[in-house]
């Protein structure tokens, strides 16, 4: 809905729709803008207060803010409000017209995902073997604890060598690490790499024995986002069995 706040003569004009929004009939509420600033959740109340200082102070003459107002029946929609402040040749605001819109539905998306997106964490944080994700570039977007335990110290890896049956070891510098090896065949070649056998050493000498897989990340376009790198650590099985 649009609407106007005649600053000079105290009066909030909002059409059909807006009042619509909140429940409304065209001929309810009064033009009072204290009497639509009680729309307005108690707790949100100051983000409308804070904006209209901003304007009136002449840091800017935008006014745009996300906040949850109330409806008519009592319950609470989430809204967002935008407007434009009109000045006189002093500089004092005369006007403001802008319009308001209703963005419940795509608050509870957010928060969906944000809860959802905690929840992925949290799972990750808890399983035995080291995730990581990159994105379409290598850059490495995360890390689950167990996986940055699995690399923390590390120096050098050895890679395998199928044509001499053994590894051969490459020094881990800050730009590649920790999985520049793994992650150049699937992002560049979009070859998997699965359950492929490697060795890590710290600087105090310590090797460890991974297995290491990555597989590419795709959307529903088929374009690559990226990729997922699994760590887990063989280390103290491979001396049991030695």
């Amino acid at each position: 809905g649009v609407w106007e706040l005649d600053v000079v003569g105290e009066r909030y004009h909002a059409d059909v729709n807006l009042r619509h929004l909140f429940g409304y009939g065209p001929n309810e509420l009064s033009p009072d803008p204290y009497v639509w600033l009680g729309l307005v959740h108690p707790d949100d109340q100051s983000i409308a207060w804070n904006a209209w200082e901003r304007v009136v102070s002449g840091l800017t003459d935008e006014y745009h803010y996300e906040l949850r107002m109330i409806r008519k029946d009592g319950t609470i929609i989430w809204t967002d409000v935008r407007g434009h402040a009109e000045r006189d040749q002093r500089g004092h605001v005369t006007r403001l017209i802008g319009a308001t819109a209703d963005i419940t539905e795509r608050k509870v998306i957010q928060d969906t995902l944000v809860t959802k997106e905690r929840e992925l964490r949290t799972m990750l944080d808890a399983l035995p073997i080291g995730v990581w994700f990159t994105d379409p570039q290598g850059h490495v977007l995360y890390g689950n604890p167990i996986g940055q335990r699995i690399w923390s110290g590390a120096v050098k890896v050895g890679l395998p060598d199928p044509r001499l049956g053994t590894c051969h070891w490459e020094n881990i510098e800050a730009t590649n690490f920790p999985h520049r090896w793994a992650i150049g065949s699937v992002l560049t070649k979009g070859q998997p790499v699965l359950t492929e056998m490697i060795e890590i050493e710290t600087a105090n000498g310590t090797r460890k024995t991974i297995r290491n897989t990555a597989v590419q990340v795709r959307n529903d376009t088929g374009a690559v986002q990226g990729a997922i790198v699994l760590n887990d650590d063989i280390s103290e099985r491979i001396h049991a069995e030695q």
